[in-house]
């Protein structure tokens, strides 16, 4: 796909790379990191990210998290969630904005 591998080199993203971009989005979609796995640190933290997401849904279960540091952040990913539902317009600039929220959260940890 020439244009998301143009958009990929935009961002940095070499050749090599493209091998755990694949895990990253194999594991994502299904299964569970396995230690064996070459990429498997990579696939746990995006799995505790999906998991600290869930406090958008109402029901993240720390005790599923793999990693210490993602059960510490539980209350930053609700206080995220809480202060920026419905606050920011999708469009052009999303990210941006977001970003500037989250900074504003970090800055009262």
């Amino acid at each position: 796909m020439p244009k998301v591998d143009a958009l990929f080199h935009l961002g940095g993203v070499l050749n090599e790379d493209y091998p755990a971009i694949e895990y990253a989005v194999t594991i994502h979609s299904s299964g569970e990191p396995s230690p064996s796995d070459p990429y498997y640190g990579l696939g746990t933290l995006l799995k505790d990210a999906d998991g600290l997401d869930r406090v958008r849904l109402g029901d993240l279960n720390p005790n599923m998290l793999r990693h210490d540091q993602a059960r510490s952040m539980v209350g930053f990913a609700q206080r995220l969630f809480d202060e920026t539902n419905w606050e920011i317009n999708i469009g052009p600039n999303y990210f941006g904005q977001l970003w500037r929220e989250v900074i504003q959260l970090l800055a009262r940890v």
